[in-house]
């Protein structure tokens, strides 16, 4: 998930290389996935993006990643 198509298209183009077939990618943003169905999401990681955001979106963001991760889930 990112809100960089070209980040997107790099990350999609290194898992078919390497033959990782078992991956999706979002082009979202954190604070809204409406694509990103409820209790989905096995493993969530975030690098140097929430610092970045207002307390608002920070927020938002962190109750979608609660929301689309599995009950096991882990972030």
């Amino acid at each position: 998930m990112d809100f960089s198509i070209n980040n997107i298209t790099r990350a999609k183009r290194y898992t078919e290389s390497i033959g990782i077939k078992n991956i999706l990618f979002y082009y979202t943003s954190l604070a809204s996935m409406p694509n990103v169905l409820s209790d989905s999401v096995d493993f969530a990681y975030s690098v140097s993006v929430l610092m970045h955001m207002t307390n608002e979106t920070r927020f938002a963001a962190m109750k979608e990643i609660h929301r689309i991760l599995k009950p096991d889930g882990r972030a």
